[in-house]
């Protein structure tokens, strides 16, 4: 795409990169990693566009393969948790949704960070998580998830 002078990668990463998924530090920590890798390729290109599209939630079959405890070995945290991120995938927006909202930002031919899902996560968790300390965010988010730590 270099030698070609022009092109467009999206990298799928999550709105967890600002509001991290309780008991999922292996997904957050690959999507803010691979957000990361796809703000300094921006950096680094001249004529091929790097898209980190932030996702919000999307009403998919994620929780059914994400892995988890068995239900015996949960916490109540975990337990309420996890009722609390499928009920979030219940209310999300359906795959196409997201996939026009993608294509939209990929049409533009420009970089940068982009947020996609519903009307709250695309628009204004992103302004909250720039305006928020992080203390703020981490009772934000032990409130959201019912936590009990």
């Amino acid at each position: 795409m270099e030698d070609r002078g022009s092109g467009t990668i999206v990298n799928i990463t999550s709105l967890a990169t600002l509001f991290p998924l309780p008991y999922m530090p292996i997904y957050n920590a690959g999507k803010s990693a691979l957000s990361s890798f796809t703000q300094s390729m921006e950096l680094e290109s001249r004529t091929v566009k790097w898209i980190d599209f932030r996702l919000g939630d999307v009403k998919t079959n994620f929780n059914k393969s994400a892995p988890r405890q068995n239900i015996e070995v949960q916490t109540e945290s975990m337990k309420s948790a996890w009722v609390q991120i499928e009920k979030q995938l219940d209310e999300s927006p359906e795959p196409v949704v997201v996939a026009e909202q993608i294509l939209k930002k990929v049409y533009r031919r420009k970089s940068g960070r982009f947020y996609g899902g519903g009307f709250f996560q695309a628009r204004i968790a992103p302004i909250l998580g720039s305006l928020f300390f992080n203390s703020i965010i981490q009772k934000i988010l032990n409130i959201r998830y019912s936590l009990k730590i």
